[in-house]
């Protein structure tokens, strides 16, 4: 399976709760308007991290690890 087609499968299975997502999207304003909670992190390790998190390869979202 690809990436992809995991993730796709998680938002089908309703693996991933809309609440937990929502819960993200504000985190991610949070950090538009406030700094980064990652000064430490690349751009490319948060996108690593939460396609990680879309595919079930891990089961804490990015933004509570």
């Amino acid at each position: 399976m690809s990436i992809a087609t995991d993730i796709q499968a998680n938002i089908e299975n309703e693996a991933i709760a809309d609440d937990t997502m929502t819960d993200l999207m504000d985190w991610c304003m949070d950090a538009d308007n406030e700094g980064s909670h990652y000064t430490g992190m690349t751009y490319e390790q948060g996108i690593r991290d939460t396609l990680d998190w879309l595919s079930g390869e891990t089961d804490e979202p990015p933004h509570r690890g």
